[in-house]
C-alpha cells in the first residue's frame, strides 16, 4: 500500500459551503504531518478564510487526490489526473454519490483508515464518448 504524504484537496468550483469541510479536512492532513495542496477552487475557498499559502502546481504530484464536492468533482479530478495514476477518493457533499462515497460524517475516521493503509481500492474504467 502506497504511503501518502502529499495530498491535493479539489473542490466544487464557486460553492462557499465547502469551506468548512476543507477547514477541517486541511487542519486533519496537518496535524498528521501530511503536505496539503489546493487546486484553485479550494484556495480561494480557504483564502477567504485566511488560509494560506495555496498551493496550486502539483510540485511534488500529490501521492493522493480528495475531490470535495459530489460525483461531478470527482469526475472533474479523475480526467485531470487518470494518466498519472493517483488515487482519488470522493467526499460526498452533493445530493446522492455514488462515486464519492465518502460522507461529511464519517470523512475523518475514513481518512484515518486511508492514511494507514487500511483501504482497498477499485479500478475504474474511463469511457471517452462523442456526439
Amino acid at each position: 500500500m502506497p504511503v501518502f504524504r502529499t495530498i491535493l484537496l479539489v473542490s466544487k468550483p464557486g460553492d462557499p459551503t465547502l469551506r468548512s469541510t476543507l477547514e477541517t479536512l486541511w487542519s486533519f492532513l496537518e496535524r498528521r504531518g501530511c503536505r496539503v495542496l489546493l487546486d484553485p477552487s479550494a484556495c480561494t475557498l480557504l483564502q477567504a478564510q485566511g488560509r494560506s499559502p495555496c498551493t496550486h502546481g502539483e510540485t511534488p504530484p500529490p501521492d493522493l487526490v480528495l475531490a470535495v464536492g459530489g460525483d461531478g468533482t470527482l469526475l472533474h479530478a479523475a480526467r485531470r489526473f487518470v494518466d498519472r495514476g493517483i488515487p482519488l477518493a470522493g467526499v460526498n457533499r452533493g445530493r446522492l454519490g455514488f462515486l464519492a462515497d465518502i460522507s461529511p460524517d464519517e470523512m475523518l475516521e475514513r481518512l484515518e483508515e486511508i492514511l494507514s493503509g487500511q483501504y482497498q481500492e477499485d479500478q475504474r474504467t474511463m469511457l471517452c464518448g462523442r456526439v
